[in-house]
């Protein structure tokens, strides 16, 4: 949680807050409640999504994520794994992105009441990173002036899949240049995004948003007071944000401000960018090495979380996008891929589990995967990275197994350290207190069976964390 400082430097900060939430629904089966799209490496380079984003960032501004608590968790282990310094900010509930963008304004001004806020969407490719800087340079010099600025995005096509700005003028995305907005478009039909394109005087809306912090507190006062004026309340330890944030609509930063001013400006840009908003923007722009083999098929595309060398197949078929999961296959027909969205919406009836979580999770210490879930056991793979460790817990309806399988493990077992290497093992009896660590630096794992009459995941008793969980 971001700690709130009363603070005033002499020159302006730039804050760069980065929005992670949402399902991804249109990714199912790889995007899921507890796990988004933006966990994934789905870009050119093999890192998540949001590690991407947060080091293309990093150069602009401090450094937040502004995400939900049930998230937390994961952010935090991910930012860890790749030596990401930022802060988070933990809304108790999604409320969309107006409460997310009001409480973050306010926190800024707390640390500088002349602050620029830059905000970026976590799960969005960039592929041009140069242009994309330039923009941004534009964008915050107009900030500092007062203007409320978005970065637009020149349409390479008549997408029904985003929301488009209307310029008050032509421009040259290769020159990055302030616009006056016109207006706001919602997402089109594809014969009116066609009309749209031809003016050349329109770009994609992908929700970027560049501004002083005093300036959107003032639009906030004038077009959404009662948002405001709770997130006034709050004190500096934040310790009600629940109470406050349970009064909140839900409501989009666009929709409660932006689409309301006569006042905002456009940074149109040229930046190789994509939302990878369904699977075919993902097939286009993920390349993989694919296990596969095929005759008389073409323009296919598989992506796999299961672990192994399952050998792919093609026979006679083109333009499919398979994606398999632990527990569940998708097979979709290219140009079907919004429709993802309503087996989504059968699962929440028949299935809900499928749409929560996957059967790994990721942690501030590492990962684990459920590998067998029975009524009398269950064993997990657990991957702890280099220099983290586990809570010293225990638990009141198991006991463990542990075998190492890769690199070495500190063991704490009621107080004594053991170190067990590669094949060595130890057993957690019932109640017992342990953890274990990775003093090494490469990953350690180990295979853990868990033997008793209940697996869930709140049989702990943590007793000391260095992640601050009870």
């Amino acid at each position: 949680m971001l700690k709130v400082k009363e603070k005033t430097s002499i020159m302006p900060k730039n804050f760069i807050g980065v929005l992670s939430g949402g399902a991804g629904t249109r990714l199912w089966p790889l995007s899921r409640e507890e796990a988004p799209k933006q966990f994934y490496a789905l870009g050119a380079s093999d890192k998540p999504l949001i590690i991407d984003t947060l080091s293309r960032l990093k150069k602009h501004g401090d450094l937040s994520v502004i995400t939900t608590q049930q998230l937390s968790k994961s952010t935090i282990g991910i930012a860890k794994q790749y030596g990401i310094n930022c802060k988070l900010i933990g809304e108790p509930q999604a409320r969309n992105t107006a409460p997310a963008v009001a409480l973050f304004t306010w926190l800024c001004l707390k640390e500088d009441s002349k602050a620029c806020i830059g905000l970026f969407p976590a799960d969005h490719i960039v592929k041009n990173e140069a242009a994309f800087d330039k923009a941004l340079e534009v964008a915050f010099a107009a900030a500092n002036t007062g203007k409320i600025v978005t970065l637009g995005i020149q349409p390479t096509y008549p997408s029904d899949g985003y929301g488009y700005i209307l310029l008050k003028e032509k421009y040259d995305a290769s020159k990055p240049n302030i616009c006056s907005v016109d207006k706001f478009i919602e997402k089109p039909a594809v014969e009116k995004a066609k009309e749209l394109i031809a003016g050349s005087s329109v770009v994609w809306n992908a929700g970027m948003f560049i501004f002083s912090a005093q300036t959107m507190a003032d639009k906030f006062k004038e077009h959404m007071p009662k948002l405001w004026s709770d997130i006034c309340l709050l004190k500096d330890d934040l310790s009600n944000l629940d109470e406050i944030y349970t009064r909140q609509e839900k409501i989009s930063i666009d929709y409660g401000i932006m689409e309301k001013l006569s006042d905002i400006y456009c940074v149109p840009a040229d930046i190789g960018w994509t939302d990878v908003g369904n699977w075919e923007e993902i097939s286009e722009n993920h390349t993989i090495e694919q296990n596969s083999v095929s005759t008389d098929s073409k323009n296919n595309y598989h992506l796999s979380l299961n672990t192994g060398d399952k050998k792919i197949a093609y026979v006679g078929v083109e333009d499919l996008i398979t994606v398999d999961t632990p527990d569940a296959l998708l097979v979709l027909k290219r140009g079907e891929g919004q429709k993802v969205r309503d087996i989504v919406t059968q699962l929440k009836e028949s299935n809900p589990e499928l749409i929560k979580q996957h059967k790994f999770e990721v942690r501030p210490w590492g990962r684990f995967e459920v590998l067998l879930d029975t009524e009398y056991f269950k064993s997990k793979r657990i991957t702890v990275h280099p220099g983290q460790k586990l809570s010293y817990q225990s638990h009141k309806h198991r006991s463990e197994h542990w075998v190492v399988v890769k690199g070495t493990a500190e063991v704490t077992l009621d107080g004594k350290v053991l170190t067990l290497n590669y094949g060595e093992n130890v057993y957690i009896p019932l109640g017992a207190k342990h953890r274990m660590a990775n003093p090494g630096t490469e990953n350690m794992e180990i295979i853990e069976v868990q033997v008793g009459n209940y697996f869930g995941e709140d049989d702990i008793i943590r007793y000391e964390d260095d992640y601050g969980r009870s």
